[in-house]
């Protein structure tokens, strides 16, 4: 096929008359929800809804508005849940959580959440596949525990945690802020054939960073999201995550039942250590709570930066 310059009228090769095709317009572009946010551009479209830039009207400052799609937003259940749990994330207030401003539904029903607007890229992007330095994964590890351990004391479980869902802020540059995205919604993403794997849990997470627990169905605690965690500092470390195939079945089989792959020898002993109780199997076996993975990570940290101060003073 043979590219055609679009400002032709008649086919180059067969003389036909083109018809040019309008782009449809997007309905809730232009359109002010509940009076407040004013809604400008489409950002990214998934299988929740579509992220919007939007104008808070009452400040003049933009935000991120997320409008679930039509099909959740009728189903009034979902409409529950999505409300109640974006009740909750609200209530968080940690540097490494998206700020949820407000939230609400439309008198025509249409479902919505106001978010401030992060300028950066997600971790995904940052990675493109390639190792971090340990010490740069270890840093951004422990901004997660911080976002987790605000989340978990709250009774709020990710369930989605991945790379894109965490945003590396542009600014301020030189240092990596890192922000989480979709606590506690993602639960209620009812029907979205791309996360769901069982009827017994709406919404079980993205094949690559799902606990075995969420891909048998069963009941999912901070555990699953510890091995999320786990999942995701392999891939800081390696440039991918620890279980990849060509085929979603043969992802979640390996979580079932293969080992991690081993981690490079440059990395840290207790690192690999830490990055193997978090991939444990049973939730049991995995750290208690977020204080210990933090714990672990930190005392990495305090050791090299101990070692560095010796290096320092022996040169001296």
């Amino acid at each position: 096929m043979q590219p055609v310059d679009l400002d032709l009228d008649r086919c180059p090769s067969d003389g036909v008359r083109l018809i040019k095709f309008a782009a449809s317009k997007d309905p809730m572009i232009g359109r002010v929800l509940d009076g407040r946010f004013e809604v400008r551009e489409a950002l990214g479209r998934g299988g929740m809804g579509t992220v919007y830039r939007a104008l808070q009207l009452s400040v003049d400052r933009e935000v991120a508005v997320k409008v679930v799609h039509p099909r959740l937003a009728n189903d009034r259940q979902a409409a529950k849940r999505f409300l109640r749990e974006a009740r909750l994330s609200s209530r968080l207030n940690q540097p490494n959580v998206v700020q949820v401003i407000d939230f609400g539904q439309t008198d025509d029903g249409v479902l919505y959440l106001a978010m401030e607007l992060l300028r950066g890229r997600t971790l995904g992007k940052e990675l493109g596949g390639q190792p971090m330095p340990v010490r740069r994964a270890l840093t951004i590890t422990l901004a997660l525990c911080d976002a987790l351990e605000a989340a978990h004391r709250q009774g709020i479980i990710h369930r989605d945690l991945k790379p894109g869902n965490i945003v590396v802020l542009a600014e301020p540059a030189g240092r990596d802020l890192v922000k989480v995205l979709d606590f506690g919604l993602a639960k209620s993403l009812i029907g979205d054939s791309s996360s769901q794997v069982t009827n017994t849990d709406a919404i079980v997470g993205t094949p690559m960073y799902m606990s075995p627990e969420q891909i048998q169905g069963k009941p999912s605690d901070q555990r699953s999201d510890l091995y999320a965690l786990g999942c995701i500092l392999h891939e800081l470390l390696t440039g991918a995550p620890p279980f990849v195939d060509v085929a979603i079945n043969l992802v979640l089989a390996r979580h079932l039942a293969a080992p991690p792959p081993p981690l490079p020898d440059h990395v840290p002993a207790p690192v690999r250590a830490l990055v193997g109780a978090l991939l444990a199997k049973l939730p049991q076996d995995r750290p208690a709570g977020v204080d210990d993975v933090r714990a672990a990570v930190q005392g990495v940290l305090d050791g090299d930066a101990a070692a560095a101060r010796s290096q320092r003073l022996a040169a001296t």
